[in-house]
Parts: structure tokens; C-alpha cells; sequence
């Protein structure tokens, strides 16, 4: 279990990066902006480091094949790497709303001779029609892993993973154009004589709309409740 000095510290860390990232030209992807036809269009598609790369999108998902996002502690020197990701949606015409967004993040870790290693990442959705319209506005979701090997000295490896589900307002107030921003934070500390290191692999962004049959189902529900209302 990470301790609060030990939690703070590394969040206020990450949190200059950010910073330090927000203030440099972003990295866009190599596919910036597209669409897929009858679901929606992206845009504005960019990572603060470059780090996530450029994402392949099949139907409703972005996935994401990271290199060198990983962060490396050797000999009682910690590291902690960030990036931040961001781009816009909005539903194809005939689609009512975005219904919820999934991220689900992949990755490896190990620690040799002790060390402590951890992996977070932060969603924010904006809806964009109406970006200050408070209390919801943007969505947050967020999730974490955690390996603590620090004391007693430990050596260990594996795979970690984290996902975030995140519904969206329905119907008849859903959300039809946002804006997607996901921070991630990757940490390692290592004493003297020891080495970890955390790494991000795969890293995949799910989008869900309403299926038409769905909207159908719902309008047919919603107009027998008016008549059953009469």
C-alpha cells in the first residue's frame, strides 16, 4: 500500500510534468481527424508527449500500441513519466448520442531487490454544447494499479491492467459532440541496490452509441407512457 507522503509526492511530481507538457506543442496523430461512417467523426486527435502514439480505429475503438511509455528506477533513483491524451467526438447525423466510453490499459512491471511501482490514469469527458454547465459536466472516471515491494526488499513481475466505464447523460438530454482527455501517470522508486520499472503496452479507448433498434424500443415506451399519462 502506497503511503500518503509517498502518494502525495508522486502526484505532485506528475502533476508539474503535466504542466510543464501543457506548456509545449502537442504531438498529433498521424490521423488527426476521420470518421467512421453512420457512428461519428473525430478531431483535434493529440498526446501532450507523443507517447500513446496514434491509435487504430476499428468501428467504435481506438486502441493504442504505446512505445517507450514506461517509467525506470535503478539504485534509489525514482522516475515518473506522463502523458496526456486528448480529441473530440461527435455522433454521425441519424445517431442520437454517445451512450458511455470505456478505457481499458495494459502494461508490465517487475522489481528487483525492492521498489514500488504504479500506474493511474484520469478521464475527463466535456460535453462541448454546453462545456460549463455544472454539476456534470465534465464526467471524471479514474483508475489505478499499485506493486509495493519496497520493504522488505522483494523481487517480483507481471501484468497489470486498469479500466474505467464512464455512462453518459441519456436521452432526452444526451450528449452528441465531447471532448476526451485521459491522463496517465506511470511511477518508479527503487532503494539503493534495487530496479523497477513499469511500462504501458496496449491501451484502448471503447465508444458506445445507442443502437437505432434501442431508440426505437425507447421513443415506442416513451410515447405509450404520454398516451397511458392521457
Amino acid at each position: 500500500m502506497r503511503s500518503l507522503k509517498s502518494t502525495l509526492a508522486g502526484f505532485s511530481a506528475a502533476i508539474l510534468g503535466l504542466a510543464v507538457a501543457a506548456n509545449a506543442a502537442p504531438v498529433p496523430w498521424s490521423n488527426p481527424s476521420g470518421a467512421v461512417p453512420g457512428l461519428y467523426s473525430w478531431s483535434n486527435g493529440q498526446s501532450d508527449n507523443g507517447l500513446f502514439g496514434s491509435p487504430i480505429v476499428a468501428g467504435n475503438s481506438f486502441t493504442f500500441f504505446p512505445i517507450n511509455f514506461r517509467a525506470v528506477s535503478s539504485n534509489g533513483v525514482a522516475q515518473t513519466t506522463t502523458d496526456r491524451l486528448s480529441f473530440t467526438l461527435e455522433v454521425a447525423p441519424g445517431n442520437p448520442f454517445f451512450e458511455g466510453i470505456t478505457v481499458v490499459e495494459l502494461g508490465d512491471w517487475a522489481i528487483t531487490n525492492g521498489g514500488h511501482v504504479s500506474s493511474d490514469a484520469f478521464l475527463y469527458v466535456t460535453n462541448l454544447n454546453s462545456p460549463v454547465n455544472p454539476p456534470f459536466n465534465p464526467l471524471t472516471g479514474s483508475g489505478s494499479f499499485d506493486a509495493n515491494l519496497m520493504s522488505p526488499p522483494s523481487s517480483g513481475s507481471g501484468n497489470w491492467n486498469i479500466t474505467i466505464n464512464r455512462s453518459l447523460p441519456a436521452a432526452p438530454n444526451g450528449w452528441t459532440r465531447i471532448q476526451v482527455i485521459l491522463d496517465n501517470i506511470l511511477q518508479a522508486t527503487s532503494p539503493v541496490g534495487g530496479t523497477a520499472i513499469i511500462e504501458k503496452k496496449v491501451g484502448g479507448i471503447t465508444i458506445f452509441i445507442p443502437e437505432p433498434a434501442s431508440m426505437s424500443l425507447l421513443a415506442g415506451l416513451g410515447t405509450l407512457a404520454i398516451r397511458r399519462r392521457k
